[in-house]
């Protein structure tokens, strides 16, 4: 059985990681109803960004579209963040040689610490607990979904799949 969503909790991330594409792009709602979708009010835009009208399949994909990005990048953003349950996530597998690659100047902090974990013979895939991803998140200047779903391959650990031992990388 599926498990269940919260679908108020869904939709308000959904959006905003929509408003945030938006934001890249340096354009207001209005600016971005007029070059994309004209037969749109920004009313509507602004309830999808806001998290208050659930939208179609369709209308999805085309706004995803119209902001360069695919939807089911989009849509595996807003699924970690809404996932990401402290109680159950014990941390991240991370690729070190991918994240000392990292190029934005905000992930620094993260870059460093891979290339230190590289130099000290650390396995290329090893678990990054939530403790100090709450610390990372910090010094990146970001909240801890937004880290969590800029790490290279993010795969979240949870609590029932981790045996004694069973990850190298503890």
């Amino acid at each position: 059985m599926p498990r269940e969503l919260d679908a108020k909790r869904f939709l308000r991330v959904l959006g905003d990681e929509i408003r945030k594409l938006r934001n890249q792009h340096g354009w207001t709602r209005d600016r971005w109803r007029i070059l994309c979708f004209p037969d749109i009010s920004t009313q509507t835009l602004a309830t999808y960004e806001l998290g208050t009208r659930p939208m179609t399949v369709v209308r999805f994909a085309m706004i995803c579209e119209s902001l360069g990005e695919m939807p089911d990048e989009v849509m595996r953003r807003t699924l970690d963040r809404v996932e990401l349950n402290p109680e159950r996530v014990t941390g991240w597998l991370v690729d070190l040689p991918s994240a000392s690659q990292l190029p934005e100047p905000e992930l620094a902090p993260l870059r460093n610490w891979a290339d230190l974990q590289l130099q000290s013979g650390a396995p290329k895939t090893v678990l990054l607990r939530i403790a100090a991803i709450e610390s990372l998140s910090v010094l990146c200047g970001l909240d801890v979904p937004e880290l969590a779903r800029r790490l290279p391959r993010p795969q979240p650990v949870i609590q029932e799949n981790v045996r004694s031992g069973a990850l190298a990388a503890e």
